[in-house]
């Protein structure tokens, strides 16, 4: 074969394939789903709402539930999740929220989809748990109680900040804080 021959065949493969190297994300799906409030509402506003959103996908990402889903449904989770905690908190109008849903409500119906209603319902209970746990470490713990309640070992000195607590680990639970645990079964964690 010939050099030309060779990148010829490439430039083809890359031409017949190009949606396939770069899959879009669900923070892609996030950025194109929330366009609609982009254009209505504050550049702080927004960028709070973003952030809140890629905070729901990371915890998506810790999850093995998630694996089986589509990465346009779990970008809903999360944007559903996050409008709900969020708006009221950066002041984004009730009208431009429903505005956004009815939007997303048309290219993706969660009210309806089953896979979407889990992931929402899932991604609130991890959510909502790991809210509990942080705000409680944070009121009440030194750096070095939250590293040893999240890693089982001492702070690391050099650390930037202090680790996030596993959003799906049910046996990850002290009870010296008030946060509750995940299983009500704490004994199969023994």
């Amino acid at each position: 074969f010939q050099r030309e021959d060779i990148l010829a065949m490439e430039q083809e493969l890359l031409r017949t394939h190009k949606s396939f190297f770069f899959p879009v994300t669900s923070s892609t799906f996030v950025l194109i789903l929330l366009q609609q409030l982009q254009a209505s509402e504050s550049p702080a506003a927004i960028a709070s709402i973003i952030e809140s959103c890629q905070f729901m996908i990371e915890l998506a990402a810790c999850d093995f539930f998630f694996v089986a889903h589509r990465a346009s449904t779990i970008a809903v989770a999360a944007i559903v999740v996050t409008l709900e905690i969020e708006a009221i908190k950066v002041k984004v109008s009730p009208e431009a929220v429903t505005s956004c849903l009815s939007d997303i409500k048309v290219k993706i119906d969660y009210t309806t989809d089953s896979a979407a209603q889990e992931c929402i319902s899932f991604l609130t209970k991890v959510h909502s748990h790991n809210a509990q746990r942080i705000k409680d470490m944070e009121e009440t713990s030194t750096d070095d109680e939250v590293a040893k309640y999240t890693t089982g070992k001492e702070a690391d000195p050099n650390a930037s900040r202090a680790a996030t607590p596993s959003p799906t680990d049910p046996c990850q639970y002290n009870s010296d804080t008030s946060s509750p645990p995940i299983i009500a079964d704490e004994e199969a964690c023994s």
